[in-house]
């Protein structure tokens, strides 16, 4: 089994989105202020920069958020997200569990 990281987790969970067709549209790394990012690499660097981060996305009108908060072991770096989500991570938290 690969070692995980907490980077690692939140990359895979990010393209699960994006391969369910959600759109990353900006991150909000706890500062109250809402940074739009165009790609992966920028979402990471802003989701990554705190100790949490609202990472929000789009899909057909549809808006969604995951909650990720870093310092913890990686399988509990995803906090909380929006149910429209499920579809799109629950599959990949499965792969987690032991």
């Amino acid at each position: 089994m690969s070692k995980r990281t907490e980077a690692g987790v939140m990359r895979q969970i990010i393209r699960a989105c994006k391969a369910a067709g959600w759109t990353v549209t900006g991150v909000d790394n706890g500062g109250g202020l809402l940074v739009r990012t165009a790609t992966e690499a920028e979402a990471m660097d802003e989701a990554t920069a705190t100790g949490q981060a609202h990472v929000l996305l789009e899909r057909d009108g549809q808006r969604g958020w995951l909650f990720f908060v870093l310092g913890n072991c990686p399988e509990e770096v995803l906090n909380d997200y929006t149910t429209n989500l499920e579809d799109a991570v629950d599959p990949y938290l499965k792969t987690l569990e032991l």
